[in-house]
């Protein structure tokens, strides 16, 4: 993300989003179990956009309960 001096790769909150939605498009295509384990990295900032992935992930698939 902006302003992120040691990944220093941009990834912005929608490409979060977007990666999590390819992971689990494919897995269902192939019919592959997945499990999701929580990340964030090493910056307090990117909690609430892992969580708007969770939970977009949840709202779209139903998944995680």
């Amino acid at each position: 993300m902006k302003g992120d001096h040691l990944g220093n790769l941009r990834v912005e909150p929608e490409d979060i989003i977007t990666r999590d939605e390819m992971v689990f498009d494919l897995a269902k295509r192939l019919d592959v179990p997945i499990t999701m384990l929580l990340s964030g990295g090493y910056q307090y900032s990117n909690a609430q956009n892992i969580a708007e992935s969770i939970s977009h992930l949840h709202q779209r698939h139903r998944v995680l309960g």
